[in-house]
């Protein structure tokens, strides 16, 4: 219900013969810092969840995110990072499944800095697409942990403790989807 709230908000705001030819992804930040200034968080965070299925949502957030630590909404901070981090494990794990072995200093070598995900030419080297996802899977355990310090909530840190050393290590049995739900 969310994302299609968000769509009509979106849609009301064009509607204001000033905002025609506003870019559609200032418009959704427009609508965003609306949400975030009226205290919409958990409507916000379905959106985000519903929007941004594959994790890439970090320039998108980083605003809400900023909200939820100043506000200390713990809660809501972890139901945000925790479903991207699932989102982000997924992309890793079903990357992963390709290779029967890993040569984790092969894979430590490739650069990617490139890497375009919306791009089809990026994903054609699957070892370089297995490089960028856990990279990308790693820099968000990274910012879920920065933000629970922050909120001074350290009794997640095992956790991710144990996902970051699967994600490194390419340790299938410490990334365990069922956990990150």
């Amino acid at each position: 219900m969310s994302y299609k709230q968000f769509v009509t908000d979106l849609n009301d705001f064009y509607k204001d013969d000033s905002h025609k030819g506003i870019n559609y992804e200032v418009g959704q930040t427009i609508v965003r810092d609306n949400w975030i200034k009226n205290g919409r968080y958990d409507e916000l965070i379905d959106f985000i969840l519903e929007n941004w299925d594959s994790g890439n949502c970090d320039d998108f957030i980083q605003p809400l995110e900023e909200r939820l630590i100043a506000e200390s909404h713990i809660k809501k901070f972890t139901r945000l990072w925790r479903r991207i981090i699932y989102f982000r494990l997924v992309k890793f794990l079903d990357t992963l499944k390709d290779f029967k072995k890993v040569d984790i200093n092969a894979i430590n070598k490739i650069d990617f800095s490139n890497f375009n995900m919306f791009s089809v030419d990026s994903y054609k080297d699957s070892k370089r697409v297995l490089a960028f996802r856990r990279d990308f899977l790693l820099k968000g355990i990274m910012k879920f942990r920065k933000g629970l310090k922050s909120l001074g909530d350290d009794m997640k840190f095992t956790e991710l403790d144990e996902l970051e050393y699967g994600a490194t290590n390419f340790d299938k049995t410490k990334m365990v989807l069922k956990n990150w739900r």
